[in-house]
Formats: C-alpha cells, sequence, structure tokens
C-alpha cells in the first residue's frame, strides 16, 4: 500500500494561514508527523484560491523547500495549473523523488503535462474527469481513464506510472456516490491491473459528522475492491486501523501479520 499523506493542502485553512504568514513551523510539523505515520509520499498544494498563478508558484517553491529540508519522503506535486507543476519540477531540480498529481482528461492538460511526465519519468496520478466536469457515472469515469491512458501510451509513459483516481465524491451530495467509487475502482483494476489507483479518502465524508469514521470505512472498502494508494492522513488512528483491516480483508495480509502486529501494539484496544 501506497500512502500519499493528504496534510499539506491549503484548501485547510490551517495551511492556508501558514503559507500567507509564511510560518514554516506549522509546514514543518504536518510534513513530520505524517512522516513519522508511514506516509509514502508528502502531498504539497498550494492552491489557496487566490487565482493569482505566481504567488502559487512562489507559495509552492516555500513548501517545497520546507519539505526538502525536514523530510526525506518524496513528494506529490498537487496543482491543477500545469505551469505551476511544471515550475516546481524545475525548482525542485532532481533534488527528490516525486509524483505528479494530476492530470485530467482536457486537452490543455494533456498537451502541456504529458510531455513533463515523459520527461522527468516520474508517476502521474490521472483523474477520472474531463474538462470541468465532475463525472457521475462509472462509465464516465471510465471513458475518461481509458482516453489520459492511451494519450499516455503515446508519450511512452508506462502503465505502471499512471495511478487512476475515481473521484470520490460527497455522501452528503447524493448518498449512492460512495457505490460509485468502489464500482470504478473495481473496474478499474480489472482493465489496468499494471496501473495503481488512488482516491482522495476523505471527500466522501465532506459535509458530515464524524468524519473520520466515514473515511475509515471507505477506506477499507476501498481496498477490498482494488484501491492500493489512498491519498489520506496517516496521522489518524482511525485510518491507520481502516488501512490494517483493508489489506487483511482484500487477502493481502500473509498469516494476518500485520494485524497481529497492530492488535498487540495496541491499534486495535477499545
Amino acid at each position: 500500500m501506497l500512502v500519499i499523506g493528504e496534510k499539506v493542502n491549503a484548501t485547510r485553512m490551517v495551511i492556508a494561514d501558514a503559507i500567507e504568514n509564511r510560518d514554516d513551523e506549522v509546514i514543518r510539523d504536518q510534513i513530520t508527523a505524517e512522516a513519522l505515520a508511514g506516509a509514502d509520499y508528502i502531498d504539497l498544494n498550494a492552491g489557496t484560491g487566490s487565482g493569482d498563478t505566481q504567488t502559487e508558484i512562489d507559495n509552492m517553491s516555500w513548501l517545497i523547500d520546507i519539505a526538502l529540508d525536514c523530510t526525506e519522503k518524496p513528494f506529490s506535486i498537487d496543482s491543477a495549473e500545469p505551469e505551476i507543476i511544471r515550475q516546481a519540477a524545475e525548482h525542485l531540480d532532481g533534488n527528490r523523488d516525486w509524483l505528479l498529481n494530476s492530470v485530467k482528461n482536457e486537452e490543455r492538460i494533456l498537451r502541456e503535462l504529458l510531455p513533463l511526465v515523459a520527461e522527468e519519468e516520474v508517476p502521474m496520478i490521472a483523474l477520472a474527469m474531463g474538462g470541468d466536469t465532475m463525472p457521475k457515472t462509472v462509465e464516465e469515469k471510465i471513458g475518461n481513464c481509458r482516453t489520459i491512458f492511451e494519450e499516455a501510451r503515446a508519450f511512452d509513459i508506462s502503465a505502471e506510472n499512471i495511478l487512476f483516481d475515481p473521484l470520490a465524491m460527497p455522501l452528503s451530495s447524493d448518498h449512492t456516490y460512495g457505490q460509485v467509487a468502489l464500482q470504478a475502482i473495481r473496474r478499474l483494476r480489472a482493465e489496468f491491473p499494471d496501473s495503481g489507483i488512488t482516491v482522495g479518502v476523505s471527500n466522501v465524508s465532506f459535509g458530515l459528522r464524524s468524519r473520520s469514521l466515514l473515511n475509515a470505512a471507505f477506506l477499507t472498502n476501498a481496498i477490498t475492491h482494488g484501491l492500493d494508494s489512498p491519498i489520506c492522513d496517516p496521522t489518524d488512528p482511525a485510518i491507520q486501523r481502516a488501512l490494517i483491516l483493508g489489506e487483511l480483508f482484500a487477502g493481502m495480509d500473509r498469516y494476518c501479520r500485520h494485524y497481529s502486529r497492530a492488535e498487540r501494539q495496541g491499534l486495535f484496544q477499545e
């Protein structure tokens, strides 16, 4: 299981404030906590919604410099704007492994980002999305993923370097969205066995109470359907338990060793 830590994201008020005030201690604490909790990648998202590309480029560079200084973990460079990702890649200048988050099925995005993925030889997250329209059905999601996959292969990007994100959506908006996400994960695993599957776990609980419990339940289910790279909060004990239980029920925990070790360590005590 490849875990992408989600906490350094400017959509969170604490991170947006830290970026605005250049409070590097807050960012360091978030990154260090995720790394210690077992995150394999640290997601870095500087999108405060200002609409100022240069400001976001500067903010992303600032986040990268802090992350380079306080962790050895690779990064997930996360932006909806290709120029910000390109500038981040130049700022990194080969000093850390990273993945590109993310590519969607839109002509401009594909044209600008797929050459960068091929040039840098980095993994990429492929969103099951076309343009600015959020797909609501499994077929729409799979169709967008197929197009991105075909375009990526034209640039000799390997299947192994593609992680599909079926875009989990809030259950508060539609109670069927959980099942749609799970079915999409299962379909993607069957159709693209050599690629990874990721998802923003906490998206499902937006607008509802007891979010940690909901996120954990979804994560365990998603792993049994084929998820192998969750974007989540690895510092949350409920998520830690869900990761272990997901692998257990997916038949990935040989002789229940990981579960037994975690249980002895007290992770599953009331």
